[in-house]
């Protein structure tokens, strides 16, 4: 019977290179993508049906614990690592590997990383299940890319001997990891045909890693032996948060890699992107005419060869090329797309003027699962699912929906006059506010009598949140409402039919977003731009699982 296949799934890092869109407080790992993916749902999805859920465990930071949770809710609990400090990956696959030896001892864990693309999502399993054959062998296997140019950026590995076919890959044994080379030397290495690029991920017996960890790393390997026989107690935490920090702080690669004798390499090609830069993001996302990459709005006469990240502000631009212009709601970055490295300079800067808090950044809401909003429905009462439909399917703000009254609404033709302006009502909306009307018997009401003002209106959805067991916020059904009316409308079709699971770093806010973008529907009610709205609305509405109030 074959040994168990388990995965580690690396998302402890920062993103620095991808600031400003990359913060502390929400780094590149779990950014939003169309689809509703982000990099490390990607991550996970991309291991089924080869690895399920209950076999995939997650490393991160444990301030991103709940994170992680929310992103990926079918991984139990346990299977989420929280690291108290970042220790290096040494720490982090050690940690793991003593999880898996005392739960399964046979176990052969792929160590695999949450902030990359692999677009030949196939390939890649066919890759992970080759490499587990050479694992069960006893030895520690890594893949290498085959690079299609000169990289500077990644760190290459050597192949020696020829070990043989595992079906369709073959296995070499490695002679070297050599670190990031200058532009020349990258050449040698690719026209030389004997190098691949360092992908960072690894498959190998757990017991193989740990023996080689007692063997080249013994301080790191006591400390995880004493975590080891914590796991399951109730001091396990204290052990932990004591133990870990005094791990020596260590890659995998020095630490183990480059000491082991039986260590073998798969050259792979798996479509493979570290979407380490924004320059890297460039070379993954499609292009106009003028080859730039435009995420939110631009105009220009002449700018060619750039990327432009902006959701929510128009960005004009005249005459530039190879361009990186990243604009977020407190930073704006420009650099030359050559430069786009560098980032984690003006990082360094910053923290040494002591300049911080542009690092850490806001959290950025999550839309729900249709699972979250089936359950908010569940035990909402006849007028909270009129609240949680005015802001998940209307878009209405709490300061708007305290304030309106029965004379607002015409739910005939499905409108609402607000503070802001006249507003479409989507048909699930004027549904639920009909049930609630006949329940109570009587067409009239206030909405300030029933919640009081704006805060208690957010109170009262946080409230329905902690009944049905989901972090809740307004943030969260207005992100949910952009998601859906992003996925469904012509542009984001095309955007997710030409990316797929490539489409990085794309988030719409709902602003941006028909109807959204136009404030005020005065006097065009009667018109095709107002049956257009209503189309758009109810079109989201069945997105997210809308169903006729009964």
């Amino acid at each position: 019977m074959p040994a168990p296949l388990y995965a580690l799934i690396m998302a402890g890092g920062f993103g620095t290179r991808l600031w400003p869109r990359s913060r502390t407080q929400h780094p590149k790992q779990f950014l939003d993508l169309t689809g509703d993916l982000s990099m490390l749902q990607q991550s996970q999805r991309r291991l089924l049906p080869l690895i399920p859920p209950e076999k995939t465990l997650v490393a991160t930071n444990q301030r991103y614990v709940d994170l992680v949770e929310r992103q990926l809710p079918d991984l139990p609990p346990e299977n989420i690592l929280g690291e108290p400090v970042g220790r290096g990956t040494a720490a982090a696959v050690g940690l793991a590997a003593v999880h898996l030896r005392k739960r399964d001892p046979q176990a052969i864990m792929a160590v695999l990383t949450a902030d990359h693309l692999i677009k030949k999502t196939d390939a890649f399993r066919n890759a992970l299940r080759a490499a587990s054959h050479v694992a069960a062998e006893g030895w520690l296997v890594t893949l290498g890319i085959k690079p299609g140019y000169p990289e500077t950026g990644y760190g290459y590995i050597e192949r020696g001997d020829f070990l043989g076919m595992v079906g369709d890959f073959e296995g070499y044994r490695v002679a070297r990891f050599v670190e990031k080379p200058d532009l020349e030397t990258a050449k040698a290495y690719v026209e030389s045909g004997n190098y691949v690029w360092n992908s960072g991920m690894f498959i190998w017996r757990v017991s193989r890693i740990l023996e080689e960890m007692e063997k080249h790393m013994p301080e790191m390997y006591a400390g995880l032996c004493t975590i080891e026989t914590a796991i399951g107690t109730p001091r396990f935490s204290a052990v932990l948060d004591e133990t870990f920090s005094q791990l020596p702080n260590q890659t995998i690669d020095y630490g183990i890699m480059e000491k082991a004798e039986r260590v073998a390499v798969l050259p792979v090609d798996i479509g493979w992107n570290d979407v380490g830069s924004w320059s890297a993001v460039y070379d993954v996302l499609p292009r106009d005419q003028m080859n730039n990459v435009v995420v939110g709005r631009h105009v220009s006469p002449d700018t060619k060869n750039s990327l432009i990240y902006s959701p929510k502000r128009l960005v004009a631009t005249i005459g530039l090329d190879d361009i990186v212009i990243v604009d977020t709601d407190d930073v704006l970055l420009v650099c030359p797309r050559s430069r786009a490295q560098d980032v984690k300079s003006v990082v360094e800067l910053l923290r040494a003027n002591g300049e911080s808090g542009y690092l850490h950044g806001a959290i950025i809401p999550q839309p729900l699962t249709q699972e979250q909003i089936d359950a908010l429905f569940e035990v909402a009462n006849s007028l909270e699912k009129v609240l949680l439909s005015l802001m998940l399917h209307a878009g209405l703000w709490p300061s708007y929906i305290a304030r309106l009254t029965t004379d607002d609404f015409d739910l005939i033709r499905g409108w609402v006059t607000t503070p802001g302006g006249v507003r479409p009502l989507p048909a699930v909306t004027r549904e639920y506010l009909f049930q609630w009307m006949r329940e109570r018997d009587s067409l009239t009401f206030s909405f300030a009598d029933e919640w009081g003002d704006s805060q208690t209106v957010k109170a009262r959805i946080e409230e329905i949140g902690r009944r049905a067991n989901v972090p809740l916020t307004v943030d969260n059904l207005f992100e949910t409402l952009a998601r859906a009316l992003f996925n469904t409308s012509e542009e984001g079709r095309a955007i997710q039919s030409a990316l797929g699971e490539e489409a990085a770093l794309v988030r719409v806010p709902l602003e941006a977003l028909f109807p959204f973008s136009l404030n005020d529907f005065s006097g065009q009610e009667g018109n095709s731009l107002g049956e257009r709205a209503h189309a758009v609305l109810d079109r989201a509405a069945r997105a997210m699982g809308a169903q006729p109030a009964d």
